[in-house]
C-alpha cells in the first residue's frame, strides 16, 4: 500500500521594523536603506529554511532507518540521537533559527517532523505552513462526513467516524492516531485543499472526536492525560485555541462538593446542525472502576452544551431522563454517516461488516476484523460490539443451558479484553471491566 510522505516547503519572513530607517541623517536615502536591509533579511530568512529543510530531511532519514531496523518508531529524540551517532550522523535538535525541532510519533509508523520557525507555534490557516515532515498514513484518504442532520434520532454516533472525519466544506479531514507504546492519542487535522498544512490539538489523550456543522473547528472528549484535565473540548482550527466546556465549577457541582478528583467517564453523543449548534456528551464521575452500560447511556447523563456566544449547558428534564436507554449496537453501523463513496480502506472495511443475519458468521467476521485491525482506533468498538452480541445471545438462549453459559464467559473474555485494551477511551475500559465479571 502506498503511503503518504510530505515534505512541506513553509517557511517565515521574520518581520522588519521600518522605524530604524525613519530617523537618519538622510532622509532620502530611507527608501534605498530599507529594500537593501529587506533584501538582506529574505536572504537570510531563504537561507535559514533551507538549512532547516535540510535538517529535517537528514533526521527523517535517520527516523525511517529506525523504523525499518526495530520495526517501530523511537520514543523521543534521545533515541533517535543514539541512533544516529551509531550511523555515523548528526541528529538535529534544533532548527537553523535555533528553536527545538519537534518529533512526535503518532502510531506504530507514522509521526511528524516540524519547525515552528522564529515565532515557535505551530501553524494557523492562512497563514505560511511550517516547514515539516508528515507521514499521515495511505493516500487518497478522504474522510467520512457525520450527519448531523440525524443527530436528534441517534443519540450515539456511528464509531467508525473516530478513524477519520472531514468536515461539512470537506477542507480538513481529521483522525485519532493511537501510539501504542504510551497509549497517546493525538488529533491530527490535514488541510484538503492545502496539502502543506496540517495541525495538531494540544490535548495528547483525545478519545473522540466531531467537526462542528459549517465550522472550522473541532469538539472532542479527553481523558486520562498526566498533563491535561479530563473534559470535553472546543478545538477552533483558525486561532489554535481550544476551550474546556465543563469548568472546574461544573464539575464539582456536578460530582458533589467533596469530591477530591476531576476523573470523568465521557462518550460523545451528538452535534446538530442547529443555530447556535449543539454538542452532546454523556459524562458521569469516574468513581469506579467499573461502569454498567446500561445505567451510563442514559437521558439523566447526557449533558448538552448550546455553543452560542455565551455557553449554555443543560439537561434533559426529569421526566425525560427515565426509562431510556441508549445501550445497542446502532453505533457499529452507519446511521450518523453520510454515504458517499468517502473513507480509508479500514473504514470501508468496518462499513461492510454485518450486523444481522446468520449470528455465528456474524460474529466470526467481527473476530476476523478486530484480530487484524487491534492497533487501530476502532478495535475497543469493535470488542464491545462482539460482547455485545453475546450478551444478546445470551439473553435468548435457554435457562442454564450449556450455551447460555458459554455466551456469558465469551461476553466476559470480551469485557476483560476490552478493559485492557490500550487505545479505548476511559469509558470503555470501565465498560470492559464491567462486562468482565459473569455475574454482571
Amino acid at each position: 500500500m502506498k503511503v503518504s510522505r510530505r515534505i512541506f516547503w513553509g517557511g517565515r519572513l521574520p518581520p522588519v521594523s521600518i522605524k530604524a530607517f525613519l530617523y537618519g541623517p538622510v532622509a532620502a536615502t530611507a527608501t534605498v536603506a530599507l529594500s537593501i536591509v529587506a533584501f538582506e533579511f529574505n536572504l537570510t530568512t531563504r537561507s535559514q529554511d533551507e538549512r532547516t529543510r535540510e535538517m529535517l530531511l537528514a533526521d527523517d532519514a535517520v527516523v525511517q532507518n529506525f523504523l525499518q531496523e526495530w520495526r517501530e518508531l523511537p520514543r523521543n529524540q534521545n533515541e533517535l540521537r543514539l541512533h544516529a551517532r551509531k550511523l555515523g550522523q548528526r541528529m538535529n535538535a534544533y532548527d537553523a533559527w535555533g528553536e527545538r525541532i519537534e518529533y512526535l510519533p503518532l502510531d506504530r509508523e507514522n509521526y511528524s517532523l516540524r519547525s515552528f520557525a522564529a515565532d515557535g507555534v505551530q501553524n494557523r490557516p492562512n497563514e505560511t505552513p511550517d516547514i515539516s515532515v508528515l507521514h499521515w498514513g495511505p493516500d487518497g484518504e478522504r474522510g467520512l462526513k457525520y450527519n448531523s442532520q440525524a443527530a436528534a434520532e441517534h443519540r450515539r454516533p456511528s464509531a467508525v467516524l473516530l478513524a477519520g472525519a472531514s468536515d461539512d466544506e470537506e477542507k480538513w479531514t481529521a483522525k485519532i492516531f493511537l501510539e501504542p507504546q504510551t497509549g497517546t492519542k493525538r488529533l491530527v487535522v490535514r488541510s484538503e485543499r492545502q496539502k502543506n498544512l496540517y495541525m495538531v490539538a494540544i490535548h495528547d489523550r483525545v478519545e473522540e472526536f466531531f467537526w462542528l456543522p459549517n465550522q472550522q473547528k473541532i469538539v472532542f472528549t479527553a481523558s486520562h492525560s498526566s498533563r491535561y484535565t479530563d473534559g470535553l473540548y472546543v478545538w477552533d482550527l483558525l486561532t489554535d485555541e481550544t476551550e474546556e466546556l465543563f469548568t472546574l465549577e461544573q464539575q464539582q457541582a456536578i460530582m458533589g462538593p467533596n469530591s477530591a478528583h476531576n476523573s470523568l467517564y465521557l462518550a460523545l453523543s451528538f452535534v446538530s446542525a442547529t443555530n447556535p449548534p449543539q454538542v452532546g456528551v454523556f459524562m458521569v464521575p469516574a468513581r469506579q472502576q467499573k461502569l454498567n452500560p446500561k445505567t451510563f447511556f442514559q437521558p439523566k447523563n447526557l449533558h448538552v452544551f448550546i455553543l452560542d456566544k455565551s455557553i449554555k449547558h443543560i439537561q434533559p428534564p426529569a421526566e425525560v431522563a427515565k426509562n431510556t436507554i441508549f445501550h445497542d449496537t446502532e453505533f457499529l453501523g452507519s446511521m450518523t454517516v453520510i454515504q458517499d463513496g468517502a473513507g480509508s480502506a479500514l473504514q470501508k472495511a468496518w462499513l461492510a461488516m454485518p450486523l444481522g443475519g446468520d449470528w455465528e458468521k456474524r460474529v466470526l467476521e467481527w473476530q476476523d476484523f478486530t484480530a487484524a485491525n487491534l492497533k487501530s482506533v476502532l478495535a475497543p468498538y469493535a470488542i464491545l460490539g462482539l460482547s455485545m452480541f453475546y450478551e444478546d445471545a445470551a439473553a435468548v438462549a435457554e435457562v442454564d443451558s450449556k450455551e447460555k453459559k458459554a455466551f456469558i464467559e465469551l461476553g466476559a473474555e470480551m469485557g476483560k479484553s476490552l478493559s485492557a485494551s490500550v487505545g479505548a477511551p476511559g469509558y470503555l475500559q470501565a465498560i470492559g471491566f464491567w462486562q468482565g465479571d459473569p455475574k454482571n
